[in-house]
């Protein structure tokens, strides 16, 4: 297993990656200027002939404002849909040629599926939130180790909310529950009931006291067996948990049932591209996805160890 050092190293090079990031940058520096010219245009016209036909005042000001607000977002929008050509190119460069090397650093047997979604069936078995909409893509299939099946991919959920005004007019809001990464891993030998460590309590039940006060300040932690419960944070996988949590700053959360480990991270939008003038790959966006694969890679190692090792 090659750092992230060596690895990002090898990637940053890749001159495939490179030169179809280029053409991205030069589509945008080029979309830049088609677009300022078109905003001081049409930005022109609308206060020539708004001032033709209502004249200059504060309210009418105002109204000038708010016009070419919503003709420069039209613009914008225009822009991006007609300029988006080498983006969309380079996207399965960068997820073939980066996310698929990084992946494979770590799994083996690596099945890399960027379009296709991991099953909403098995993400509603952690029985995390409610949610009316479901989202995913960037699915993965491989073994840890050649031998424990996992499959991982970006999950976004949503909640609506309708609500009347007070003309009677319904509407109906989105707002984000979950936006990140989800894996779940399958062993041979299931610990015959269920362990849940999260960063945000939404009454679970059988929560369970910790011994490590430090942990307990971080995280909630809920079992149907306080025994194995305890039997299975041992101080090496709560070390693990707590350094990841103080170094990469990522909200994350665990839940074992019976032969299954599902892992969870609110991180947002994985595995995609950020270009930067200077910068085809972005090291620190990089530097997350590795650290976020490493992570699930070295902690199922240590439960499915502890695991085998505990008598169950």
């Amino acid at each position: 297993m090659k750092s992230f050092e060596e690895l990002y190293n090898e990637l940053k090079n890749n001159q495939e990656v490179l030169n179809a990031g280029r053409e991205v940058v030069a589509e945008r520096k080029k979309r830049n200027k088609i677009s300022i010219i078109v905003y001081l245009i049409i930005d022109s016209i609308i206060v020539a002939i708004m001032n033709k036909i209502m004249g200059f005042s504060t309210y009418t000001f105002v109204f000038y404002i708010i016009c070419i607000f919503i003709a420069d977002i039209i613009i914008f929008i225009i822009m991006l849909i007609l300029f988006n050509k080498k983006q969309k190119a380079f996207m399965p460069i960068f997820k073939e040629s980066i996310i698929q090397k990084m992946i494979n650093n770590f799994f083996n047997n690596v099945e890399y599926f960027p379009n296709k979604k991991m099953p909403s069936y098995i993400y509603e078995q952690c029985e995390y939130e409610k949610y009316d909409n479901y989202f995913s893509d960037d699915y993965i299939e491989a073994t840890i180790n050649e031998k424990y099946p996992i499959e991982m991919a970006e999950v976004h959920t949503e909640r609506e909310e309708t609500y009347t005004d007070s003309d009677g007019n319904t509407h109906t809001s989105k707002y984000t529950v979950f936006h990140g990464v989800f894996a779940k891993i399958t062993m041979d030998k299931s610990i015959k009931s269920d362990l849940r460590i999260t960063y945000n309590y939404s009454g679970y039940k059988n929560r369970l006291e910790m011994d490590s006060s430090e942990f307990e300040k971080k995280f909630d932690v809920f079992t149907s067996n306080k025994i194995i419960g305890m039997q299975l944070l041992t101080a090496d996988i709560m070390e693990e948990i707590l350094e990841f949590k103080k170094d990469k700053k990522q909200f994350f959360d665990m839940y074992i049932y019976n032969n299954s480990i599902y892992l969870r991270f609110n991180c947002g939008s994985m595995f995609e591209p950020v270009i930067r003038k200077k910068q085809i790959l972005d090291e620190k966006s990089l530097n997350m996805y590795y650290n976020i694969l490493e992570f699930v890679y070295d902690l199922s190692n240590k439960l499915i160890k502890t695991i085998e090792e505990t008598e169950i």
